[in-house]
């Protein structure tokens, strides 16, 4: 059985979604790609957000992949390391 927000995912990359999105470095462990500039196709396929948030059991590593939405924008990002949170463990929300 798949995760929703890998089925997500994977189905905004299918439709090419992401080919030519922005990827700004905004921390010391994450890329997040920005989809400011192809709004409208994400919200034509009906893919802007996951419709719930799962939590994961796999952990945070290197090049794992999650979702961060803020400002109605679908944006994704990448970890380019191992991330612990704040309880000190390096799970993560998808």
């Amino acid at each position: 059985k798949m995760p929703h927000s890998l089925n997500i995912f994977l189905q905004q990359i299918e439709l090419k979604l992401w080919d030519g999105c922005t990827i700004p470095i905004n921390s010391d462990h994450k890329l997040f790609a920005n989809s400011r500039n192809k709004l409208e196709d994400f919200q034509d396929a009906m893919l802007t957000s996951v419709t719930f948030r799962e939590r994961s059991d796999y952990p945070s590593e290197a090049y794992s992949i999650g979702f961060h939405e803020m400002n109605g924008l679908p944006e994704i990002y990448i970890n380019t390391k191992i991330y612990q949170n704040a309880q000190g463990d390096n799970k993560y929300h998808s």
